[in-house]
């Protein structure tokens, strides 16, 4: 499986909430699997990936708590348990490392009609299903998952969404 052009390969999965801050129990689907806080994970949420930022990790057993960024809640974490857990597969030659946060200030364009929205500035806090802020002629709020992020390209600055019909209207 590829996630905006990366393998993927499905890790585990979020059985249900612990305590009342948004920590989030982790049943991995191979005992001698690894992986990281400061790494990316997508979760099946509705058929599509979405990508979370993992704060932190602490074992419990045979399972995991992990902590998610933008998860502060039981209400939040409640929304993910039940759901698939994907990783990045680790091949030599995809590089994994990228955070969000690395394309902060790219263009955002849209592919369809090759408009200018303005530039990636943030990620907005406290949302079961992040969204990047774009800022400019107007403050555009996008979800973060693979059927809106088109493409990437790095030496141009440019993020390249491909958005539904009348998304900017609303």
């Amino acid at each position: 499986m590829r996630f905006n052009g990366k393998s993927v390969e499905k890790i585990g999965l979020f059985t249900k909430t612990y305590g009342n801050k948004g920590a989030i129990e982790f049943s991995p689907d191979n005992i001698f699997l690894s992986f990281n806080q400061k790494e990316w994970i997508l979760v099946d949420v509705q058929q599509e990936l979405i990508p979370f930022f993992v704060e932190s990790i602490l074992p419990k057993g045979k399972k995991l708590i992990v902590r998610l960024r933008h998860i502060t809640n039981l209400n939040q974490a409640e929304n993910l348990t039940k759901k698939s857990v994907f990783a990045y597969q680790n091949n030599e030659d995809e590089n994994t490392e990228d955070s969000l946060e690395d394309f902060f200030g790219f263009w955002v364009i849209d592919k369809k009609t090759n408009k200018e929205l303005g530039k990636f500035t943030a990620i907005s806090d406290g949302q079961a299903n992040p969204l990047m802020i774009i800022s400019g002629k107007k403050e555009i709020l996008v979800p973060l998952n693979g059927d809106f992020i088109s493409e990437i390209n790095t030496s141009e600055k440019q993020i390249l969404l491909n958005l539904p019909e009348g998304f900017l209207d609303i």
